[in-house]
């Protein structure tokens, strides 16, 4: 008897942490959407939500040999939830076409205390984007852009900060400072510049948002000031955006995943260059490297490099992505860049006037 039991424990304990695998996960999507990052757990699991979906090959296998139909809805509708979330992004993407007038642009944080200028300049210059966006600019990497890529990008625009605050553009075509400001809890005020390009101006945004630095002393306590400061950046974005009908991107650091509030308050009014465009994940960041910031951490332990996507190129909606790339690391940074070719005129082509 005691045996018999045994064994029907054991072949029904899987079907149970199935089912509570189900529910668990059903139940971080519908707190996500309804809560976004208000509270430590949630935001945690925003963060990672791409691996929450890791254990589904083998709870999907444990459904198909269970009897319970219950279990097999249950893993056949979170199989939908990862492909709704996650799954256009590993569709095969068809040889971009090509496209005039178009623009190629790239944001990068290079981090402050990046000790290789002249590896950050080389990484740019390899990259060969016509407009360039950057984050954390410091003094010695500004200095080794415009000694080694003044010919290259006759155009820049920097705006000096201390620390973590520097912000700098450069780029092939004219660039001029729109003066306009953007309401919200910055970590780095945005560079709201017009790119003067030959066939139609662009309005360009460099953005860096607060972040939430896991490393030091005490940061949960923290949370619920920074979660709510993305939001109410992207909030003043979306504001923006929806008074300029006209061209525009937004590029940059939003420190913010692809499941948090901020973001999703951003695809409401701007089209998403990986999503549009991009193979794969995209993860940009942490990324570990002892010369530089060091290896990641979640308070003393150490985290492995390139665990999310907090990097972004975002555009308006009369706008195209055509190709979208994580672009060659220098090495230093705790980020990779990310290169988009932006069709200027799909609207044209679309009618067939070339």
């Amino acid at each position: 008897m005691r045996s018999h039991l045994a064994r029907q424990a054991l072949v029904l304990a899987p079907a149970l942490v199935a089912g509570l695998y189900v529910l668990g996960l059903f139940g971080w999507w519908a707190a996500s959407s309804r809560f976004g990052d208000r509270w430590l757990w949630l935001f945690l699991l925003n963060c990672v939500a791409v691996y929450l979906f890791l254990p589904l090959p083998l709870v999907l296998l444990i459904a198909a040999l269970s009897p319970n139909l219950l279990l097999r809805l249950g893993a056949a509708l979170a199989l939908l939830l990862f492909l709704a979330l996650y799954g256009r992004l590993f569709l095969p993407r068809p040889p971009a076409p090509p496209a005039n007038p178009s623009l190629t642009v790239m944001t990068y944080n290079v981090l402050a205390f990046n000790p290789r200028p002249d590896a950050v300049a080389e990484t740019i210059a390899h990259a060969d984007a016509d407009v360039v966006a950057l984050q954390e600019l410091s003094t010695p990497i500004a200095d080794a852009l415009q000694a080694r890529l003044a010919t290259r990008y006759p155009y820049h625009i920097v705006a000096e900060g201390r620390g973590v605050r520097g912000m700098g553009v450069w780029s092939r075509y004219p660039l001029r400072d729109t003066g306009q400001r953007l309401a919200g809890p910055w970590l780095s005020e945005p560079q709201v510049l017009e790119v003067a390009h030959p066939e139609v101006s662009v309005t360009l945004i460099n953005v860096h948002n607060r972040s939430l630095d896991i490393s030091s002393p005490g940061w949960p306590a923290r949370l619920h000031l920074s979660a709510p400061d993305r939001e109410a950046a992207a909030r003043s974005l979306v504001a923006f955006a929806q008074a300029h009908p006209g061209p525009l991107v937004v590029l940059g650091d939003f420190n913010a995943t692809d499941q948090s509030r901020a973001y999703r308050l951003l695809r409401g009014a701007l089209r998403d260059a990986w999503r549009e465009a991009g193979f794969g994940l995209g993860h940009t960041f942490p990324g570990t490297n002892g010369s530089g910031s060091g290896p990641p951490h979640l308070g003393a332990r150490q985290l492995p490099s390139w665990l999310a996507r907090i990097d972004y190129v975002f555009h308006s909606p009369n706008l195209q992505t055509l190709e979208v790339r994580i672009g060659p690391w220098d090495g230093g940074s705790d980020h990779r860049p990310v290169l988009a070719r932006l069709d200027l005129a799909p609207e044209r082509r679309a009618t067939g006037d070339q």
